[in-house]
């Protein structure tokens, strides 16, 4: 995955420094450089394709140079983490400005050890071993990318692991009315605009053809009427992608290009989920032609899959839903200066990566809120990303469908997460007391019972009720609070096999969110019996003889 990004010269990007985690959410005000760091790794993934030149229009042309820069050096450097190994790849372009032209100065691969893995010098190239033992040396055009040139040997594994990575890293910024519903050849790699999907899932699902069944299940569940999608023979070599639907208990077929742009824009994002597995997706406003409902169930499935399906994510997004979604713990604010600054040289003003910027990411939700909510089945409360992850994959489990599901976003930088949770409390009882007529709804909320206890917890909450005059629970109502006695981790080590304590809070946590899975699968097995041994947990047996009186199942 990549580490660390620095740029130079390129577009708004000045001595710009980035670094990413496996989800990373690039916001900021326009011109900011969002678009400008996609475009960058897209440049670099097109020259280490070994299919252009420096000076193509997708790649470094003379026109990519800062506008108030008038340097025309032009250098872009990438840290990617593979395994074991973490390598660091520079590229340094001159450019002509009068005649557009450009070469390559410098292109280099070193890995963090020190070991050298390649270079390149105005066209003077030397191999290097994996072990850091020089190899051969011969000249190259300059115009192009030597590196991408090198042929895979039992010897340079890591340079060959390198040029696999950037093989498999996928730049998009959809605009589904381009789209062609035709294909007349298999792409390994989908285009930057996203038209040539049909291409692209002509070679998905020859390569990957197990995955197929959960993208159509995922499509399913994501378009209301979806059934299915095929690929219908049109000609010797042309193959039309059809869309299957059912309407009023009428199935037709359509092609892609008869389908909303909307549902052609979600057939794409869940199939990079599902069929392009293994890519590294940076993508530009993902939510663009998407509609409400349909935003935040896209945003949990790429959650779930980062790190493993989709090894890392890196999305540009203005968007009310990614912004409270991911905001407080993947989102990156990019300014950009207006005065000059030292770092910069006294070049110019270029944009900034603040990082998760917690009061900026908490304003910058506020300001951008959406009216009104999606009407759904059951609303999740929760005091962290801890309980959200389990508690969405309970329910799963237990037969409920996440994109009826709507996730509260907790609020960075607004106090403690148990006050953010008891204030937000009040406001989601007396929305689903409004709501329960039209919608069969459920409102869960999990908070820690930290130093308090379940008791406590559940007293706080009332009194957070009473001071705004609405009533506390109903009998009959399907709301449903689960507290840990002190944290959910209690409660993970028991599902370990654990004999555990309550009073004590020293169990580990998880380290990451996603690994609660095993502990989701052996939970929903017991409740499915109503029956927990003996030995489990108070505040483990009340959640779940709440959740069975609530819900009557």
């Amino acid at each position: 995955m990549f580490s660390r990004l620095w740029v130079d010269n390129y577009k708004c990007l000045v001595n710009f420094e980035l670094r990413l985690g496996e989800m990373s959410l690039l916001v900021g005000a326009n011109g900011s450089g969002k678009t400008s760091v996609l475009d960058v790794v897209h440049a670099l993934r097109q020259l280490l394709s070994g299919k252009v030149r420096v000076t193509d229009p997708r790649v470094f042309p003379t026109r990519t140079l800062t506008r108030w820069d008038s340097r025309d050096l032009q250098v872009a450097e990438v840290e990617v983490a593979l395994a074991d190994d973490v390598l660091r790849y520079r590229l340094e372009i001159e450019h002509e400005r009068a005649t557009k032209r450009a070469r390559i100065r410098l292109e280099e691969l070193v890995a963090a050890s020190g070991d050298a893995l390649f270079r390149c010098e105005l066209g003077a190239v030397q191999l290097y071993r994996d072990d850091g033992s020089a190899g051969p040396e011969y000249h190259v055009d300059w115009t192009e990318s030597a590196l991408a040139r090198v042929a895979p040997r039992f010897d340079n594994r890591r340079l060959t692991a390198f040029l696999e990575f950037f093989g498999r890293v996928v730049v998009c910024g959809l605009i589904p009315p381009a789209y062609s519903a035709e294909s007349i050849r298999e792409s390994e790699q989908l285009s930057r605009d996203g038209r040539d999907f049909a291409d692209w899932y002509r070679h998905a699902i020859q390569e990957h053809p197990d995955r197929v069944q959960a993208f159509v299940e995922a499509l399913e569940d994501a378009i209301g009427g979806f059934r299915g999608i095929r690929l219908e023979k049109v000609g010797q070599e042309a193959r039309s992608v059809m869309i299957m639907q059912e309407n009023n208990g009428v199935r037709y077929d359509m092609r892609l290009d008869e389908a909303s742009d909307g549902e052609r824009a979600l057939a794409t994002l869940y199939a990079l989920l599902h069929l392009g597995q293994g890519s590294t997706l940076l993508l530009d406003e993902p939510d663009n032609y998407v509609g409400l409902p349909e935003i935040q169930p896209w945003l949990i499935a790429l959650s779930d899959a980062c790190g493993d399906a989709v090894p890392q994510a890196i999305l540009c997004s203005h968007h009310p839903e990614a912004i409270d979604y991911l905001g407080s713990h993947s989102g990156i604010f990019l300014r950009r200066h207006r005065a000059l600054r030292a770092a910069n040289g006294g070049r110019g003003a270029g944009p900034q990566a603040v990082g998760t910027d917690r009061q900026r990411m908490g304003r910058m939700k506020n300001k951008r809120r959406m009216g009104g909510r999606r009407q759904t089945s059951v609303v999740l409360l929760c005091e962290d990303q801890q309980h959200e992850v389990f508690l969405r994959r309970l329910l799963r489990k237990m037969g409920w469908t996440q994109s009826n599901m709507r996730i509260v976003p907790l609020r960075p930088g607004r106090g403690s997460a148990e006050q953010f949770v008891r204030k937000q409390f009040v406001e989601e009882l007396a929305e689903f007391r409004r709501v329960r007529n039209r919608v069969s709804a459920t409102l869960v909320v999990m908070i820690d019972g930290d130093r308090l206890g379940p008791a406590k917890r559940r007293t706080e909450l009332k009194n957070a009720c009473k001071t705004k005059d609405i009533p506390f629970l109903e009998p009959s109502e399907r709301v449903l609070i689960a507290v840990p006695t002190w944290r959910i981790e209690t409660w993970f080590a028991y599902l370990d096999g654990e004999d555990v304590d309550e009073t004590k809070r020293d169990y580990p946590r998880l380290s990451r969110p996603k690994y609660c899975q095993r502990h989701v699968d052996k939970l929903a097995e017991m409740c499915r019996k109503n029956e927990l041994p003996r030995l489990a947990p108070p505040s483990l047996v009340s959640a779940c003889s709440e959740y069975h009186e609530r819900t009557g199942s």
